[in-house]
């Protein structure tokens, strides 16, 4: 299996040195490694100690660019975006959403919601608290032009199934992340007969970290799930058109 390329990583523009590369430094050291193409993806803004500051979306679309340009290896402008509330709402503007050429998006810890009492601790495997979770991530799916989910069932539970099933539907990939992995056994057959597609991501948020995703390399072979649905390796992912 020949990793070409991997779409969740994080550059200096992640606040207060969350991450510890340039997007110049980090495109360099895909290009290293071999790859074809790399995403840098920070944070979204409305995460309280990390994300990016909406005024540095077009500085930071530039040095993607110019990383392009300069490298020769395809660098993609992207956001982490995070899920803000039941309805779906995630923490970009449509306008902003436009500047990127990839768009990720999940549930974080630390992020300003207006939803904080449907995600909390206490009750967050119940029955209700489930159903609520689910709906935040179907509304988000049908309402804006996601290309990958990340790290699916790390911080909040969903019914896995019909998320997956929402996701192959509308062309969403799910990614495995080898810094969280949070599927059971179940889940795993669960995304398979959903017919859903993935892509390994090493959520780097150095350059050294860069396609580290053995972990999830192993856990493909482990399932046996089919390589033609692993979208960055022996091919590259499709974006959509934002």
């Amino acid at each position: 299996m020949k990793v070409l390329a991997d779409y969740h990583t994080h550059s200096r523009y992640s606040k207060w040195y969350h991450a510890r590369h340039s997007i110049f430094q980090m495109a360099e050291r895909a290009k290293e490694l071999g790859l074809s193409e790399i995403a840098i993806t920070d944070h979204g803004p409305k995460h309280l100690f990390y994300g990016i500051s909406p005024k540095q979306l077009d500085k930071a679309k530039k040095e993607t660019i110019d990383a392009t340009n300069k490298l020769g290896i395809k660098v993609y402008m992207g956001v982490e975006s995070n899920l803000l509330g039941q309805d779906g709402q995630i923490d970009l503007t449509d306008e902003q959403i436009k500047k990127l050429d990839i768009l990720l998006m999940g549930y974080h810890k630390g992020t300003k919601t207006n939803f904080i009492k449907y995600f909390d601790k206490k009750n967050r495997n119940t029955s209700e608290q489930i159903e609520k979770n689910t709906q935040a991530y179907l509304n988000a799916i049908e309402r804006y032009p996601i290309d990958i989910i990340t790290h699916l069932n790390e911080y909040i539970r969903v019914d896995t199934k019909r998320v997956a099933e929402a996701c192959a539907k509308k062309g969403v990939i799910l990614e495995f992340n080898s810094k969280h992995m949070k599927f059971t056994d179940d889940d795993i057959k669960i995304l398979i007969d959903s017919g859903v597609n993935f892509v390994v991501s090493s959520d780097a948020h150095n350059k050294k970290r860069i396609c580290d995703v053995e972990s999830c390399l192993e856990l493909i072979k482990k399932y046996n799930i089919p390589l033609e649905r692993v979208k960055n390796i022996d091919k590259l992912l499709e974006l959509k058109q934002k």
